[in-house]
């Protein structure tokens, strides 16, 4: 049974998802980053991958009404959601101009634990409904309008270690003020600018065990952080399939005359052991 399907930077769209509908019972690992695939794509997966793990759909068009698709995801740990249009907010249904939240259908998501929302337009008041997703171990964020407030939403998330909130207009104040939760080890600040060298440096002796990245401190560590986390998640969880038996091989007739005629063909597994699926045009 197909478990991990890469289909990134293909020309695939909303109208050859029904393809991935048809093998989805037994996906785990499933790459749609940089393809065409809008909320309307998403909408037609949902409730047709029971058992997958790691979804990325950075880079596509999706907005926040993909969102409650995603939600009936059931078994998502790693969710790559970077460089789309989502916003945090989505207009009521009966309503006119009432927005309510978005992100609040991630609280669905009971085995979520990676979540990557950088270089989307979200606020820091759309981000409270994260607070409830008492799973997140890695949460990346990117955006110019985030401050302070986004750092005391996180401080209720009990399993959190890895934390970015790059280039927005955190303050040394904020900063001061964080009280960040207790399995918090990696906390990324980089780009911004606000942040001074005695602050950080403060905050580093309060809290020893954390180690901050930011430009004026110099403390990079071996690894990027920022915006390759989802991508080095995936990664690792690609390594540890290695290990075990590769039941991917076990591709049935019937899926694969599902795929004969579909805009993108069948090649063979690559070095990481993922089937990629290239569109042909």
């Amino acid at each position: 049974m197909l478990e991990h399907l890469d289909l990134s930077s293909s020309m695939m769209g909303d109208d050859s998802v029904e393809q991935i509908v048809c093998i989805g019972a037994n996906l785990r690992y499933l790459n749609l980053k940089g393809t065409k695939v809008s909320s309307t794509g998403v909408s037609i997966l949902a409730g047709h991958v029971p058992k997958l793990e790691i979804l990325s759909l950075a880079h596509t068009s999706i907005d926040d009404m993909a969102l409650s698709h995603i939600s009936k995801m059931p078994s998502l740990k790693v969710v790559d959601l970077s460089n789309t249009h989502i916003k945090g907010t989505i207009h009521q249904a009966g309503t006119e101009g009432h927005m309510v939240s978005s992100l609040v259908s991630l609280q669905n998501l009971d085995y979520l634990e990676s979540l990557s929302l950088e270089q989307t337009p979200v606020r820091d008041v759309d981000l409270s409904p994260l607070s409830s997703c008492k799973g997140l171990s890695h949460l990346s964020l990117q955006c110019a309008s985030l401050t302070d407030a986004t750092l005391h939403h996180m401080v209720s998330l009990p399993k959190l270690t890895n934390l970015a909130v790059c280039e927005a207009v955190l303050t040394n104040s904020g900063l001061h003020s964080f009280r960040p939760p207790a399995a918090l080890r990696v906390l990324d600040l980089r780009g911004c600018w606000l942040l001074t060298e005695d602050a950080i440096s403060l905050f580093l002796r309060k809290h020893p065990q954390i180690e901050v990245w930011h430009e004026i401190v110099h403390l990079f560590p071996s690894e990027q952080f920022s915006s390759n986390t989802i991508t080095t998640i995936f990664e690792d969880f690609l390594r540890e399939q290695k290990t075990t038996k590769d039941e991917r091989l076990k591709y049935g007739k019937e899926e694969l005359l599902a795929l004969q005629h579909s805009p993108f063909s069948l090649n063979s597994p690559d070095d990481t052991g993922i089937y990629n699926i290239k569109a042909t045009i």
